[in-house]
């Protein structure tokens, strides 16, 4: 006998949606153009997408030409304080010069400055025929005070180190110097210079290089870093008689040059010029904890410059570092013979103006000036032979056997 229930059953409900994926979409889509937003994936792009290739699957595991490898730079050699550059065998030395002040002197006074480093750089070199010796002189204005605060304090006498006073007055003039080195210019120097007037510091960098033979040996028998030593010791010699003192660079001095240099503006610890600074004490160059301490293996000194990618901006014909864009501008050929300071010497600029040539240029130029040491004999051959080539009455050959006999 089978028994009714007083209320009515309750349908049984299915496990999953009654709808299938499709009407599902349709809906969610229906009900985001109701209000009038697109569909998803919509803006992303409408062009079908191919599927993908041996080609695609290969450009995964691609690796994009690397900017450091085109870099010379690949150890610091602490025994003889000199880079050893990609060849294995090469050496290259560095040094930080300290101008002749030029201010205020007589021209006299600066042609005999002229003929002492001109008799310097004559004498300190071997004229070889093949991998002649180059000298490359880099000179900028930077508004870093590290090297300026630090001798500001050597200086304090020794009884006077370490009192409030002296790190009140050294904490105190490190802020005026952050406040007048100012992007830009702090003022208009509308007296002297005509020219915008900031604090920074004029600072002379330069590099003595040979490449080695395939051999590796010299003709006296030395190895390519004593030939260097050599080279330097006479050089350094010849400078000092001419006034100009010679800083040999360590490996922090050459790594912090070289990294401010590819990092202009890092914004990784913030947008400040603070932060910039935290940036640069953070990733100075390690210094030994015990004396011939070796650290551990990684990349080589090159690679150990760059926290950013640099980009090539193939139209405008610039480097780009953390954002900002580095051109090169070379200068091959010259009309007439520089004059006296035509440079960084500062002279009469066309009424009551006074300042130099380097002075008018871009704020954070570099200008990079290579000597190379020819064989006089060498060059004689080539005068000569322009000056038989100059034949004929145009302008250009008048000009060269005017340059030649010159």
């Amino acid at each position: 006998m089978a028994w009714s229930l007083p209320w009515a059953r309750k349908a049984v409900t299915p496990a999953g949606p009654d709808l299938d994926a499709d009407d599902a979409w349709s809906q969610h889509v229906s009900t985001l153009a109701a209000h009038g937003i697109p569909e998803p994936g919509s803006t992303v792009g409408g062009q079908p997408r191919r599927p993908a290739t041996e080609a695609d699957l290969q450009a995964l595991y691609g690796v994009a030409p690397s900017f450091a490898d085109l870099l010379p730079w690949v150890e610091y050699l602490p025994d003889s304080k000199s880079v050893l550059l990609e060849d294995g065998q090469s050496v290259a030395a560095f040094f930080e010069l300290t101008p002749v002040g030029t201010e205020g002197r007589e021209m006299a006074w600066l042609w005999q400055a002229r003929d002492a480093l001109e008799n310097a750089l004559q004498d300190s070199f071997d004229e070889l025929d093949e991998n002649p010796w180059v000298v490359q002189l880099y000179a900028q204005d930077e508004a870093t005070w590290d090297n300026y605060l630090r001798g500001l304090t050597n200086y304090v006498r020794p009884r006077a180190q370490g009192s409030a006073f002296t790190e009140f007055y050294v904490r105190f003039f490190a802020h005026h110097l952050r406040a007048i080195a100012k992007p830009g210019g702090l003022f208009e120097d509308t007296t002297v210079t005509r020219l915008p007037w900031r604090g920074q510091v004029r600072r002379v960098r330069m590099v003595v290089y040979r490449r080695a033979n395939a051999s590796g040996a010299s003709r006296r028998g030395q190895s390519p870093e004593q030939a260097l030593t050599t080279i330097c010791d006479r050089l350094a010699g010849g400078l000092a008689n001419a006034g100009v003192k010679a800083r040999r660079m360590e490996a922090s001095d050459i790594h912090d040059w070289l990294l401010r240099w590819f990092n202009p503006h890092p914004t990784m610890l913030g947008p400040g010029a603070d932060d910039r600074e935290r940036f640069y004490a953070l990733t100075r160059y390690p210094e030994e904890a015990e004396q011939g301490e070796i650290e551990l293996a990684s990349g080589d000194f090159a690679q150990r410059l760059f926290f950013g990618q640099p980009r090539s901006d193939v139209a405008n014909g610039t480097w780009v570092f953390d954002g900002m864009p580095h051109r090169v501008i070379v200068m091959d050929r010259l009309r007439m013979p520089p004059a006296t300071g035509h440079v960084t010497g500062e002279t009469r600029k066309g009424g009551d103006a006074v300042n130099a040539l380097f002075d008018q240029m871009p704020e954070d130029t570099v200008m990079c000036l290579t000597v190379v040491a020819t064989p006089q004999d060498v060059l004689e051959a080539h005068l000569n032979h322009l000056s038989k080539k100059s034949v004929g009455e145009t302008l250009a050959s008048e000009q060269t056997r005017r340059d030649v006999q010159e």
